[in-house]
């Protein structure tokens, strides 16, 4: 009548109610983990967009410098050659006309060098505001990864502690999602 040592026995003994918790929790936040790290991913895309846009808009402005410096240049040729040309009228009506062309020149570069400060000043906003939402979205997967390391090995090794550590970790997880969700608006 008594259970030997070989035999097994004919009931699971039954299994306390925060494992089946701790491995469901494991698994959300895995879930939650690799979902923030392709949010992250789509973020860091667009803060490097954005940078693209921005060293493309600083090579516009080394033209735009360039272009400056030669209507520059274009200007103090002729006057140079307004002084050394002082009996010829039509030469004087030429470069007065040349002249002229250049401060109208000089005056759209300067529009277009307040448009270009006001555009790259966005761009610059823009690309570090996506890159701080990628660096919260980084932050925030790491820690519900830690969260979930911790939930499965509450459960695995039959410790509540852990398991009860990743909980604490998800808050923090949750707080840090709901911090960067702030930074979106």
């Amino acid at each position: 009548m008594y259970l030997e040592e070989t035999e097994l026995p004919l009931y699971e003994p039954p299994r306390e109610a925060w494992i089946g918790w701790a491995s469901l929790t494991s698994a959300l936040l895995a879930l939650a983990a690799v979902i923030m790290a392709f949010v992250a991913t789509f973020w860091g895309v667009q803060a490097y967009l954005y940078t693209q846009q921005q060293q493309r808009r600083w090579s516009d402005y080394q033209a735009l410098t360039n272009k400056v410096e030669a209507l520059h240049y274009t200007r103090d040729f002729f006057t140079l050659h307004q002084l050394l040309e002082p009996k010829n009228s039509k030469v004087q009506e030429f470069i007065e006309e040349k002249l002229g062309e250049c401060e109208k020149e000089a005056a759209g570069l300067n529009e277009g060098w307040e448009q270009f400060k006001i555009e790259t000043k966005e761009l610059e906003v823009q690309g570090e505001r996506y890159a701080r939402r990628a660096a919260g979205s980084v932050r925030t997967a790491f820690i519900l990864f830690l969260g979930a390391v911790l939930a499965a090995l509450g459960g695995v090794g039959k410790k509540k502690l852990l398991w009860l550590a990743s909980l604490i970790l998800t808050l923090a997880g949750v707080a840090s999602f709901l911090g960067g969700f702030f930074l979106w608006f």
